[in-house]
């Protein structure tokens, strides 16, 4: 305990005090002396008051730490070659280029009251966003340990090393307001000089022409940080909201939202080799590719699937749902990436009441899709709810809604995550191609079961699309989840999809390129021909069949998928047990063996493009597991 104007006699008595600073309660002094960085202490500490302080021995403070060899390396650490650093910061800070053209008496008289401080493992020496003052902001000479600057969107700046100094724009007045944040490397404490704020201010007083060009100095440094910022904000209007828009998640969310998710979001790059993550680890992110190209492996280090710019993996770990890394995925290519956490997601949402309840109802309808084992169960291949392979696939599956009319079209950047599927569960569809009203139309109808399996990479490459007839329920998965879970487990039904899944990827295939010949050589016969005058006196509505490929329609909206799916308003569809083939011929027009497949309930004739005929002629083939085959012939009037 020390008495009002009473000295403490362990601090070095020569030292003439020059400026005064006050010191409250709680405060440390002298940490360098007991550590061993310093041989004297930096400058007298006289109390005002009755003051209580506790005096750490230096012999016995080495003792103790010979018991933690751990915390003896980090304070060793702290140690330089040089002991009395605080005599030569006037030299030091001289070297530096912002100081070079300063004189020496300048330097001296700021670097007077200077002393030691440390920092823990991640503590923020500055913070962005401060208010600064000259007279009361210090300024931050790093001597051992390491640093971050950061920005405000939390990239990282530059690393601050030994001798580079810290917070010298708000401690000169220059900078009013702190425009980035510099933190403790997290692998041991930081050691700094610190220049105190009222000693920066004498100095100023006493040299303005110094100070005036440490100013100029300062400006032009400041202009690059200025670019910096510019172009990063640039980089999430290109790249980081376009691909956030994207994601499944994200549907519907405003620009503003999409930009405060992204504002945090830091840049990864990975060399050809390296592993992005593996399966099985625990986290609470989603990763998004920006660019390159990546590798999905299963149990077996074998490729099951590829993602490139624009593919997102770990939504379900956002939703809360799965906690762990379904597969492992290696980089085959310099890739870029951004990591999207959980928590930041929702501090985000947590102002958006509509934005945080559309992501709640995604994460309960994911949950029901599992219960129900959808779209596997669906399929009639024996399935069962409880199958690993049913809940992964349930797990990750995107449902989607269609209502009689509307239309699905696969996007360009469909691919990003590699091949999908859409399984149908309700409803009736039909694939059409080119013009609606074209005699090719509808190419193939779709049907829920087995044949209700559609290829995404057929659509896109032959330019098709899918027209909802009555109200459809379709999942939307990704081929390579389905084969890492499979991979996995055993199953016993897995042999019968990959049947199901050739046996419809080579009927839809054999459709569309029938359609596609079709199309062109009446593109080709057409191009010499005069069209008629006036136009189209009945152009085709934008959602029906006739509808051109213009734009491509988002089928999940927000009001079908707040509804629960037993109120979905999808009746089941009712399959008959015989597997009727129905064929149609016009009469006096074409040999009845030409003529085309298609379903009854699709048959149209375009006026003006055919005659009328007066009656269609119907042959059809009914196999039955009693009565066996059955043929006939049945004439119907138009």
């Amino acid at each position: 305990m020390m008495r009002p104007d009473e000295d403490d006699g362990d601090l070095h008595p020569s030292q003439t005090v020059k400026l005064s600073k006050k010191m409250k309660a709680p405060g440390v002094f002298g940490e360098s002396v007991l550590l061993g960085c310093a041989a004297t202490y930096p400058y007298t500490l006289r109390s005002q008051t009755l003051c209580l302080v506790h005096l750490v021995n230096r012999s016995r403070f080495k003792d103790v730490l010979e018991d933690f060899p751990v915390e003896k390396d980090c304070f060793d650490a702290l140690k330089t070659k040089e002991l009395d650093q605080l005599s030569t910061l006037p030299v030091h800070l001289y070297r530096h280029a912002l100081f070079s053209q300063t004189r020496m008496e300048f330097l001296q008289m700021a670097c007077d009251c200077s002393d030691e401080v440390f920092f823990d493992p991640g503590h923020e020496i500055i913070r962005r966003g401060e208010t600064c003052k000259l007279g009361e902001t210090n300024m931050y000479v790093l001597i051992a340990g390491s640093a971050s600057v950061r920005l405000e969107f939390g990239d990282e700046l530059c690393k601050v090393k030994p001798g580079d100094m810290i917070g010298e724009g708000g401690s000169l007045g220059i900078a009013t307001v702190r425009s980035a944040s510099v933190t403790a490397w997290d692998h041991g404490m930081v050691r700094c000089l610190r220049l105190q704020g009222m000693s920066i201010q004498k100095a100023c007083a006493q040299f303005p022409e110094d100070y005036n060009a440490l100013a100029d100095h300062f400006y032009q440094r400041a202009s690059r940080n200025t670019e910096y910022e510019i172009a990063r904000r640039k980089w999430l209007a290109d790249y980081i909201i376009p691909v956030l828009a994207q994601c499944r998640i994200f549907k519907g969310f405003s620009e503003k939202l999409l930009t405060k998710i992204g504002e945090p979001l830091l840049q990864i790059t990975y060399q050809p080799g390296e592993i992005i993550c593996h399966a099985g680890d625990m986290v609470e992110s989603m990763i998004v590719f920006l660019d390159g190209e990546a590798e999905i492996l299963d149990k077996n280090n074998e490729t099951v699937g590829r993602l490139v710019g624009g593919a997102t993996i770990g939504e379900v770990a956002v939703l809360g749902l799965f906690p762990w890394r379904t597969a492992t995925v290696r980089a085959s290519a310099e890739t870029s990436v951004v990591q999207v956490l959980k928590e930041g997601i929702q501090k985000v949402l947590s102002d958006s009441t509509a934005a945080m309840q559309a992501l709640e109802r995604l994460e309960e309808e994911r949950r029901q899709q599992v219960l129900r084992g959808a779209p596997l169960c669906m399929l009639g291949l024996d399935a069962k709810v409880e199958d690993v392979v049913v809940r992964a696939v349930a797990l990750h599956a995107d449902r989607v809604v269609l209502a009689p009319g509307q239309m699905w079209q696969v996007s360009t950047d469909a691919h990003a995550a590699g091949p999908h599927l859409w399984i149908f569960t309700r409803g009736r569809a039909v694939v059409v191609m080119g013009p609606g009203d074209h005699l090719v139309n509808p190419v193939l109808t779709i049907l829920p079961g087995q044949q209700g399996i559609l290829s995404e990479q057929l659509c896109l490459k032959y330019e098709a699309r899918v027209v909802a007839q009555t109200a459809v329920e379709a999942f939307r998965i990704r081929r390579s989840d389905l084969t890492t879970a499979s991979n996995s487990v055993q199953t016993k039904w897995m042999p019968r999809f990959e049947s199901c899944e050739k046996e419809a990827y080579a009927h839809t295939k054999s459709k569309l390129i029938g359609a596609k010949s079709v199309i062109d050589m009446v593109k080709k016969q057409a191009t010499g021909s005069k069209s008629p005058k006036g136009g189209d006196k009945n152009p085709p509505h934008a959602t029906s069949l006739d509808a051109e490929p213009s734009s491509k329609f988002v089928p999940a909206t927000e009001e079908a998928l707040s509804r629960p799916q037993s109120q979905a308003g999808l009746k089941p569809v009712k399959v008959p047990r015989d597997d009727a083939r129905l064929r149609y011929d016009q009469k006096m027009e074409r040999p009845h063996s030409q003529s085309k497949l298609r379903d009854l309930s699709f048959l149209r004739l375009p006026a003006g493009k055919l005659p009328r005929p007066k009656t269609v002629s119907l042959a059809y083939e009914v196999k039955s597991p009693r009565s066996g085959k059955r043929k006939g012939t049945k004439i119907l009037p138009v």
